[in-house]
């Protein structure tokens, strides 16, 4: 801006001769030739001129630099006229530098830095200054963790940048360190600061810059997968399916994925335990077993299956499945133990004899042993012995089907009743073809499994009756069921038959029986009896509990006898005291707890009844203040006012606490239960010879025993008239 500093130096005062002075630049940290240019000479002062400008040339170079200074010095005045320097022989000059433009300073150049673990050695940041500058300018650095932290991630660094004049930049590197551990992107930063210069230079972009670093661990491989995707137990062997979850490749953080039972043929609750939760990895844990329970039942199934699913991976780390899929499998397969020596299809009983003419069929009962859980059929048909279709039986085939619920089956072969005297005949019945998905045999190892029958023949033989209710129970008062007409058959025929009937008693019970007796002759004097009996039960005892107040009107016990009781019975107090008719009074009697039996016992059928009656004194008010005490007692012995009385509260039930007191408040007298029966009697008989207290008014004091009322006092008058 400026070309020249320029200092005017003046002589003051009117001279005669000329007057000369020297003066010279001196360099201070403006040197020449760099900032000024070195300027000396000579001033002559004459008559007529006293004033001279002394032109300093200014350099204008491109350094930045900070204000400079110099000087310029006055010297070797010659005069004559015995002048001098009257004022300062010096005068300062400074430069202002005007090269720091806007914009100069320091600044990264590359404020976000993206590397690779693995890849980059180091993330490189470059720091410029802008700008030229004339003497050295430094600046520190050092680097800030982030999730990427030292010493695992990247090492710290820091120190100070100098620039120079012919220095402007200068790479900051700082180390990447090559784990083997799967982790998310991670960051840090590069942070400037504290610049010294005496230039007036400082950061003219963001003092910090940003490091981010790929990660190079989750290669082709790492994941997760099941490690057993196959998993075979026997049920009652195994108490679990153990399946083995393992994350491949080292981790920074949690991992965690969802895992869960889903049912095929094994189900839970019957198979297995539905099993499910999350299973979480970490950097020191990366394998985890999922134990699925296994349910040992009776029963018997094939070889089931189920799976179990992994699913909803929660990671940073982009850890996934290793397959690439969204979820991953693993089967389970349960191979059944319930099919045990014995177990299977077989006849119970393998020799079935009838005769005929008693038995409508020869049954067999066919069992499977063991639990099924699904459906098993085995065919079954009759074949012809000595015993043939359709004279002696009638073919009989299918087909039975055992369920889980259904494990026994009857096989009825008609028997057919002839006329004819034979011999004992036979047949079989075969089973075959079983259909089974669960192994399911027969229990002796065969193909086939066999059962007899034998028929006896019936012909000329004993009188039999088809069936009819031999025992019968009814409670007295319910009707006499009616007399069966009988079947018979067997025997020669024309049936010639004595029936009887009697009542049979007992003197250890009122029970009775009635006993039906039918005695049958055949024209071939083959003779049978069958008989009926028929139980006659009584009534059981009833116990009936009333609560009734005393002052409730009169009940009528007959109302509560239960409903089909005979009601004309006789009700008895404990006591001996007959009720007339059922009628009972409670203000006949006091408060207390009255035991009535009931008996009806005139014709076949006995009723007994007790009845527990409570008498209570709820319906009362029971007031302390309508209680009445006798106002004086005459121990003369004429029957009037003999005693001291409490009345009023009779049914009240309370319990009576008195005492007496003299006028001095002597106690005279206590009962813990009063019962109206002191006569003004001294203690121990301690007053005169008649034991008799002296004539006078006394203080008594009644307290309701077991209440909260306040005690009822008084006064008592003791006279002898």
């Amino acid at each position: 801006t400026d070309a020249f500093a320029v200092y005017t130096v003046t002589l003051t005062g009117a001279i005669s001769e000329n007057v000369t002075v020297d003066y010279t630049t001196v360099d201070g940290t403006a040197v020449n030739p760099t900032d000024i240019t070195t300027t000396s000479g000579t001033i002559t002062f004459t008559p007529t001129v006293n004033s001279f400008d002394i032109q300093v040339p200014i350099i204008d170079d491109l350094v930045i630099e900070p204000t400079e200074n110099f000087t310029i010095v006055l010297s070797n005045i010659q005069s004559n006229l015995g002048l001098g320097i009257v004022g300062p022989d010096t005068a300062n000059g400074t430069i202002n530098d005007d090269d720091a433009n806007a914009g100069d300073g320091i600044a990264f150049d590359n404020t976000n830095v993206v590397v690779t673990e693995g890849t980059d050695a180091f993330a490189v940041y470059t720091v410029t200054l802008t700008g030229t500058i004339s003497e050295n300018v430094t600046v520190d650095y050092t680097t800030v963790d982030g999730t990427a932290v030292n010493p695992n991630d990247i090492t710290t660094t820091s120190g100070t940048i100098t620039f120079t004049p012919t220095v402007n930049s200068f790479d900051i590197q700082v180390p990447i360190i090559d784990d083997s551990i799967i982790e998310p992107t991670e960051n840090f930063t590069v942070v400037l600061s504290n610049v010294q210069s005496n230039l007036g230079l400082g950061i003219v972009g963001p003092d910090t810059a940003n490091g981010t670093i790929n990660d190079d661990d989750a290669i082709t491989g790492t994941g997760i997968a099941f490690t057993n995707t196959e998993v075979v137990v026997t049920e009652g062997t195994d108490e679990f399916a153990v399946f083995n979850v393992t994350l491949t490749g080292a981790i920074s953080e949690n991992v965690t994925v969802d895992y869960t039972t889903v049912d095929g043929t094994a189900l839970n609750p019957g198979d297995i335990t539905t099993t499910s939760g999350t299973i979480t990895f970490t950097p020191t844990e990366n394998s985890f077993d999922i134990l699925v329970p296994i349910t040992d039942d009776m029963v018997i199934e094939p070889t089931e299956n189920y799976s179990v699913v992994l699913s909803n991976i929660q990671s940073n780390l982009g850890i996934g499945f290793v397959n690439g899929n969204t979820t991953n499998t693993a089967n389970g397969t349960i191979n059944d133990d319930d099919a045990i020596t014995g177990t299977g299809i077989a006849f119970t009983n393998t020799e079935v004899v009838v005769t005929e003419g008693t038995d409508d069929f020869a049954i067999f009962n066919v069992t499977l042993t063991g639990t099924i859980s699904e459906n098993v059929t085995v065919d079954y048909t009759t074949v012809d012995g000595t015993a043939v279709n359709p004279s002696d039986i009638t073919t009989t085939a299918g087909t039975i089907t055992f369920t889980p619920t259904v494990n026994s089956f009857e096989i009825q072969v008609p028997i057919i009743d002839d006329l004819v005297i034979e011999p004992t005949e036979n047949f079989t019945v075969v089973l075959s073809n079983i259909q089974s998905n669960l192994g399911i045999g027969f229990t002796d190892g065969n193909a086939t499994n066999t059962a007899n029958g034998t028929i006896n023949d019936d012909d000329d033989r004993e009188i039999m009756v088809e069936p009819y209710d031999e025992e019968v129970t009814v409670m007295c008062g319910e009707e006499i069921p009616e007399v069966p007409t009988l079947v018979f058959f067997g025997g020669c025929g024309d049936y010639v038959v004595d029936f009887n009937e009697e009542i049979q008693t007992s003197s250890e019970s009122d029970d009775y029986m009635i006993i039906r007796t039918w005695n049958v002759t055949d024209q071939c004097a083959n003779t049978a009896t069958f008989e009926q009996v028929i139980i006659v039960m009584q009534i059981e005892k009833e116990f009936i509990a009333i609560d009734i107040c005393i002052e409730d009107p009169a009940i009528d016990l007959t109302n509560y006898l239960p409903t089909g009781f005979d009601t004309n019975g006789t009700f008895t107090l404990e006591n001996g005291e007959v009720l007339n008719g059922g009628s009972f009074d409670p203000s006949n009697y006091e408060v207390n707890e009255y035991l009535i039996s009931y008996a009806s016992e005139e014709g076949d059928c006995k009723f007994y009844a007790d009845f527990t009656i409570n008498i209570n004194a709820d319906c009362l008010p029971c007031d302390p203040n309508d209680i009445v005490t006798s106002k004086t007692i005459t121990v003369n012995g004429d029957g009037i006012n003999d005693y001291f009385e409490i009345t009023g509260l009779e049914n009240c039930n309370y319990v009576y606490h008195v005492m007496i007191f003299n006028r001095w408040g002597a106690k005279v007298y206590e009962s813990e239960d009063y019962q109206n029966d002191w006569g003004g009697f001294a203690p121990n008989s301690s007053v005169g010879s008649a034991g008799i207290l002296p004539t006078g008014t006394y203080y008594f004091m009644i307290n309701l025993k077991g209440t909260d009322f306040e005690p009822v006092n008084g006064y008592i008058y003791i006279g002898s008239k």
